[in-house]
């Protein structure tokens, strides 16, 4: 099983030195990859009652893309891993071109986690359409797909028109893994039928049940999940937050958490360590080595 940290991008603010600090550290502590939140936009919850994100118009988000461009030249092997990007929100051939151009920079090193996402207000300011973004995702899935395996190609869809045109550079291995966020039964479905792998994003005390849900799933699709990629996030916060999963969580939980999702079969858990107390680099890096040294 693979292990990940969790971008801290709520204690980096904007100092490119403690973005490279946070990448070479994890990279030195021999984590497997890095996993980058998304949203284009932040909702301002004074007028939106009843909004009760963790984050807000002023979390300082990364745009994972750029920041995967920027990863690539201060790392030597670190996977990255977009969880997720919001795919319907922006452009198909867009993202396609600068996925491919990451996956250059990096040597073949990133891997796409995309979703349909919640937040109208991006939708509104992006110009998206919020209502149909389940087939607008199905649609960019395979017309990246496309676009990352041939120079040149023509395809025409509900949404997106393609004629005998590609990008270049394109990726190394003329793909790049599209990895399916969500834990809805239309995202499972979507996981199920053209992922390349399955972001189950819930507390590890779901796992068995929404496992055995996915599993039915992957076999009402005719897929096995052999080979199958699957990646869970791990919480730790002392303190009750409702957001992460409404109770005290302790180191302890952690590695406990952390065997429930091994037990049940997931490839890759990643660290969620911005509700632990740290509030900067070196406090992230010190939990994040509590945890490898304790596996």
């Amino acid at each position: 099983m693979k292990l990940g940290a969790v971008f801290p991008f709520t204690d980096v603010g904007d100092d490119p030195y403690a973005i490279r600090d946070f990448v070479q550290g994890v990279d030195d502590l021999g984590y497997d990859h890095i996993v980058v939140y998304d949203h284009v936009l932040g909702s301002n919850p004074a007028s939106r009652p009843g909004f009760s994100m963790p984050f807000t118009h002023l979390s300082p988000f990364y745009d994972p893309l750029t920041l995967f461009a920027h990863m690539a030249a201060i790392s030597r092997r670190l996977e990255f891993f977009s969880a997720v990007l919001i795919l319907p929100q922006r452009q198909a051939a867009l993202v396609a071109k600068q996925a491919a151009i990451c996956d250059v920079l990096a040597g073949g090193r990133i891997r796409l986690g995309v979703g349909s996402g919640w937040n109208e207000a991006e939708y509104e300011a992006l110009g998206a359409d919020f209502a149909n973004r389940g087939a607008v995702m199905d649609e960019q899935i395979d017309l990246m797909r496309a676009l990352w395996s041939d120079s040149a190609i023509s395809f025409k869809g509900r949404f997106h028109t393609v004629t005998d045109a590609g990008i270049c550079p394109l990726p190394p291995n003329r793909s790049i893994p599209i990895w399916i966020g969500g834990t809805s039964a239309p995202a499972m479905r979507r996981a199920a039928r053209t992922g390349d792998g399955w972001i189950p994003y819930a507390p590890a005390r779901e796992a068995p049940a929404m496992m055995d849900a996915f599993r039915k799933v992957m076999e009402a699709e005719g897929r096995s999940l052999d080979g199958f990629g699957m990646e869970a996030v791990v919480f730790t916060h002392p303190e009750d937050r409702p957001d992460f999963g409404g109770r005290v969580s302790t180191l302890d939980d952690a590695f406990h958490d952390i065997e429930v999702w091994r037990a049940e079969g997931v490839t890759h858990v990643s660290l969620h360590s911005m509700a632990t107390g740290a509030t900067d680099v070196p406090g992230h890096i010190a939990f994040l080595e509590q945890v490898i040294a304790g596996l």
